[in-house]
């Protein structure tokens, strides 16, 4: 039942307070002060009245959140529960329970900055845990965190903890931290981790063997690394690198089968042969296959099998040029590929939109292509990250994974991937229900870098910036193409309408969005040329809008044909906090070439 504003005793005393002690201390007041005890006796009243209704307010307001409820004293003192309570700014603590001492440091009290509380973490959990407060004060949904700490004793504890607002009339009042001392399962379950380290030492040795390439150190101008721990003895993850041209091109691959064991195994192990056979079987002599020519002829002699065996495998097929400073993908139904762009610290899911060999027989494979810079990470990795469950059911998930990443962009390669590895296994508590593989490319700042051109610009997003939006891009094309009068003129013509096109769909159909701004990026090289917008949004699937019908006139709908039948590439990526890109690109004709 709820504690009322001002308990029962209190209302009499403060009624007593009123109709007594007030209008006498009033009517002494007035009096003449010819008598000495008569002085005293008012200002006492006076004195009196005013202490007696601060206290009784100074109640009230304490009773707005009732800690001296017996039913909340009780609940705080149950065993691994630990309650604190911040004040709306998440400043100070109000409130400090009983457990409290017991897991953090005695200046961790009623009164205390909350920084000293966060200071018991390790860096990576008091960042984990600000985010949630922000996440709280912000009005959304919190989670639940699991997070270490050392305790005042010196002992290692795991605390289960939730952050929750408390509001009234919409405004948030106070922000309460409850916590559960989950040691005792952490530990059992870490146990069990241990038990199983054997088994899943030999199964990495046997996938290590059959299924994971191993990318060479000495690639110039990037940092390659990878790993794999399998969720069993042995599973159906596979991964490959292969480099030409001086090594200055480096295509790689990660897969993965449906199914676990050996049956997995087998077919991932059959993938990747077949896979390396198109590659090796390369009609173009000197020059790279495309590669959706590689991914094509490997279908080609795949899917019958998989069909009868009712297996599929997903897959992401990569191709780093780093003298041309460019990533090209094509992505078979697998998990999102996360950028992270060194120049704006923003992290970026890339999606692709062709489907896992073994669901036709056949089909048109769409590549991908966005620019690199400097301290760029192309990250790949398969399901079994994203998915790793804590103990309260609660997935790792890509908004997780895309932090870390970001987060983490100074580390080399065999560091990140040594943190992926750490903190998904802690989260997880080693108990992935998939294999955990991982691919990660830094781009490393070279001597000889690709000269390039960049312009930006900002716009209002109303559809009256249309006219300036096609201005600009025609401007910046035009400064960037070399060549002939009519080629160039071509390409601004050919680069106008897809910005156009591109712009007006983002004005049009963003409508709430008004207050916001829209960035775009112009940049060149000899070789290729790419237009970047930025906005904020609701996330839209491109990929699922059909062509139009063009023997038959229609409306609407023309949007991204017209823009991926101007383009070589058209690449619509998530980010964090609704912020959207679309990345355009053309590459330029060489001397001698048509447009």
């Amino acid at each position: 039942m709820p504690l009322p504003l001002f308990p029962h005793n209190r209302q009499i005393l403060l009624a007593g307070a009123l109709i007594f002690l007030f209008p006498a201390a009033l009517a002494a007041c007035i009096l003449p002060f010819r008598d000495p005890v008569v002085c005293v006796s008012a200002i006492a009243a006076l004195l009196a009245t005013a202490g007696l209704i601060l206290f009784l307010l100074h109640s009230a307001i304490y009773d707005l959140f009732p800690l001296n409820h017996p039913a909340f004293i009780s609940f705080a003192e149950k065993e691994e529960t630990i309650i604190l309570l911040l004040d709306r700014r998440a400043g100070r603590i109000c409130y400090a329970g009983p457990k409290a001492a017991d897991y953090f440091s005695p200046s961790v009290k009623t009164g205390a900055a909350v920084g000293l509380l966060l200071d018991g973490f390790s860096p990576d959990d008091r960042e984990s845990l600000l985010a949630e407060l922000t996440r709280v004060r912000q009005g959304q949904m919190s989670r639940i965190n699991e997070v270490r700490l050392v305790r005042p004793d010196s002992i290692e504890a795991w605390l289960s903890i939730r952050i929750d607002g408390i509001r009234s009339g919409g405004n948030l009042k106070r922000i309460v931290f409850v916590c559960r001392d989950v040691t005792a399962r952490r530990e059992a379950q870490l146990r069990l981790v241990k038990a199983r380290e054997y088994e899943v030492e030999v199964g990495a040795r046997i996938q290590q063997s059959l299924l994971l390439g191993q990318p060479d150190l000495s690639y110039p101008g990037l940092q390659i690394g990878a790993f794999s721990l399998p969720s069993q003895r042995i599973d159906g993850d596979f991964i490959d690198f292969f480099s030409c041209h001086n090594r200055e091109i480096t295509d790689f691959i990660l897969g993965d089968v449906m199914g676990k064991g050996v049956p997995a195994a087998l077919l991932g192990a059959a993938a990747r042969t077949e896979l390396m056979r198109s590659r090796l079987s390369n009609p173009y002599n000197d020059s790279l296959a495309p590669l959706d020519t590689i991914i094509a002829r490997a279908e080609t002699n795949l899917s019958a099998q998989l069909q009868r065996l009712n297996s599929f495998v997903t897959l992401i097929y990569g191709r780093v040029d780093r003298p041309r400073r460019l990533f090209e993908f094509i992505d078979c139904g697998h998990t999102s590929i996360i950028h992270y762009d060194a120049e704006t610290r923003h992290c970026w899911r890339l999606k692709g939109s062709s489907m896992p060999l073994g669901f036709t027989d056949s089909q048109d494979f769409r590549r991908y292509i966005i620019n690199l810079n400097a301290g760029d990470i192309i990250f790949t990795y398969s399901d079994g990250i994203t998915e790793a469950v804590n103990g309260e059911g609660e997935l790792f998930g890509e908004e997780r994974l895309m932090h870390l990443v970001r987060s983490s962009a100074g580390l080399s390669t065999e560091e990140l991937l040594e943190k992926i590895k750490r903190i998904t296994f802690a989260y997880s508590a080693g108990n992935f229900r998939d294999d955990v593989t991982g691919i990660a490319i830094k781009i490393e700042q070279r001597k000889d870098e690709l000269e390039t051109k960049k312009e930006t610009a900002v716009f209002p997003r109303k559809l009256e910036a249309l006219r300036e939006i096609r201005s600009f891009s025609r401007e910046q094309v035009r400064h960037s193409v070399e060549g002939s009068e009519e080629s160039g003129t071509d390409l601004c013509d050919t680069l106008e309408l897809a910005v156009g096109e591109a712009a007006s769909n983002i004005l049009r159909h963003q409508q709430g969005e008004n207050g916001r701004e829209l960035t775009i990026t112009v940049r060149s090289s000899l070789e290729w040329i790419a237009v970047t917008l930025e906005y904020h949004g609701n996330a839209y699937d491109w990929y699922k809008v059909p062509d139009p019908n063009v023997t038959r006139y229609q409306q609407s709908g023309y949007g991204l044909y017209l823009m991926q039948s101007s383009m070589d590439s058209v690449t619509l990526a998530e980010g964090e906090d609704d912020l959207l890109r679309l990345v355009m690109l053309k590459k330029l004709p060489g001397p001698g070439e048509d447009l």
